[in-house]
């Protein structure tokens, strides 16, 4: 592909125009036709039985679960759920469809008419969503050099396909986009949206100008790779609006690579699905699923911010992890002061879970234990070494701060007369530095804190000793 001229760039970028096209497995046990498994990372082809594999004379049977969740995720995404809708068989050829076709919903969705709020660099944004509809998945295509494997594992995995109207135009916001509808879909229960599992899947499609020529970019697997790859097809701009094209993106190399192009719509041929009857929806599920729906990540973000006054990226952080919240939000009912609250949370705990692998939920301590924590640090009961000493005892035993603190024989030295001795006694025996601060280095000062707070082995507050360190050196 050739590059725009340089002075192309922006008139490109001012008319760009993107859609996308969002498929997420649901989270059932089954799959939407047969009782075979969804688990992920099962032995190859091992997770299949004659309905999945599409044999003559077998007949499929709706996964009720899978319907409910379809409706979680509509109704999350503000749409318009119809009270009957149809599936089709699409019909094409492609090794990867085990019965020559994939049932899916074309003339009566599941829903349509959403909207779905977030927040872009430069403010709240709304996207509208066209249609939501429930399909089967495909299998799986390996492509080795001298030939292509096939896992039929993932045929039959009950899908929704998202489609939003083309109402982008930022890579960027595309990418954020995303990251709200996986936080949104993983909050009300519809999917873990693990995209390096394949739960979640994006194709992009783009287009410039009036003339509306588009490139599809298929199969993305992590929000990364999207907003790379429409920010390449970008840059290629209009040197390839001559004919729509369908690409791959290429992720070693970092460019998208043609797969075929649109010079004649490709036409599939839809019949309705003769084995499956009309999908009723009563009002009594859209009831019920209305008055469970969660906060969306936006709505949280905002209402971290407005009634705990923490800032705008830590609130971000929090809402992606409802754990997280209900851990900071009972540690600030405890006693701790939010931001303290925060901060320790997002620090300390997160870099202790990363470490271990472990989860908010597994950790034995309680929100109280860390509240009562926070409240040692905030009174300087205890120096920052120490708390962080009695966080990861507590973490690993369960056992209450106070308790580790007595065990340990922890606990700042509060005596100022002790600790003016102790001062007394460095300056002494580091009277090089003394002359260093006395000719100006500021730096020596630091020094000479270091070496006070290695005689109280930590148990003081390095601000008191900076303090009573300026005072006497100043004298």
């Amino acid at each position: 592909m050739a590059h725009l001229d340089p002075g192309e760039v922006g008139t490109v970028k001012s008319c760009t125009v993107i859609g996308l096209e969002v498929h997420v497995a649901l989270a059932t046990q089954t799959k939407l036709f047969c009782r075979c498994s969804t688990q992920w990372k099962l032995p190859k082809n091992t997770a299949v039985c004659p309905i999945c594999l599409g044999h003559p004379g077998t007949l499929p049977a709706l996964n009720r679960r899978a319907v409910e969740l379809a409706v979680v995720a509509a109704l999350a995404l503000g749409c318009e759920v119809n009270k009957i809708s149809s599936f089709d068989r699409k019909n094409y050829f492609y090794p990867d469809l085990p019965k020559g076709y994939q049932v899916t919903q074309h003339q009566q969705p599941l829903a349509h008419n959403g909207r779905v709020k977030f927040q872009s660099e430069a403010a709240v944004r709304e996207i509208a969503i066209r249609q939501v509809h429930i399909e089967e998945d495909a299998a799986r295509l390996y492509h080795h050099q001298q030939r292509t494997d096939i896992d039929f594992n993932r045929a039959g995995i009950p899908l929704v396909e998202i489609v939003t109207e083309p109402e982008l135009s930022c890579p960027r916001d595309a990418r954020m986009f995303l990251e709200e509808l996986r936080l949104l879909l993983i909050a009300a229960g519809v999917s873990d949206c693990r995209m390096e599992a394949g739960n979640m899947r994006c194709d992009a499609n783009i287009s410039f100008g009036a003339d509306g020529r588009r490139t599809e970019i298929k199969n993305l697997n992590s929000l990364k790779a999207v907003q790379l790859a429409l920010e390449y097809q970008q840059r290629q701009g209009r040197v390839d609006s001559s004919q729509d094209l369908t690409v791959r993106w290429d992720e070693r190399n970092k460019r998208t690579v043609p797969m075929r192009s649109k010079s004649e719509p490709q036409e599939y041929m839809y019949i309705p699905e003769p084995d499956l009857p009309a999908l009723c929806i009563d009002e009594s599920l859209l009831s019920s699923t209305k008055r469970q729906l969660p906060e969306t990540p936006l709505m949280l973000t905002q209402r971290l911010e407005r009634e705990y006054g923490i800032d705008a990226r830590q609130a971000r952080v929090l809402a992606a992890d409802r754990e997280a919240v209900a851990w900071f939000e009972h540690t600030v009912a405890a006693g701790a002061p939010a931001e303290k609250a925060c901060n320790w949370l997002l620090g300390p705990v997160f870099q202790h879970l990363k470490a271990t692998g472990g989860k908010l939920g597994d950790l034995q301590p309680s929100p109280e234990h860390l509240a009562s924590l926070i409240e040692l640090d905030v009174q300087q009961m205890i120096s920052n070494t120490e708390a962080r000493e009695i966080l990861r005892q507590m973490l690993e035993t369960g056992q209450p701060p106070a308790q580790i603190k007595d065990n340990l024989g922890l606990g700042r030295r509060r005596d100022e007369k002790l600790l003016r001795e102790t001062i007394d006694e460095v300056l002494a025996t580091n009277s090089g530095a003394v002359s260093d601060y006395k000719s100006g280095k500021d730096r020596a000062r630091g020094f000479l804190v270091g070496k006070v707070m290695q005689q109280v082995d930590g148990n003081a507050d390095p601000a008191e000793v900076d303090a009573l360190l300026r005072e006497l050196l100043d004298r």
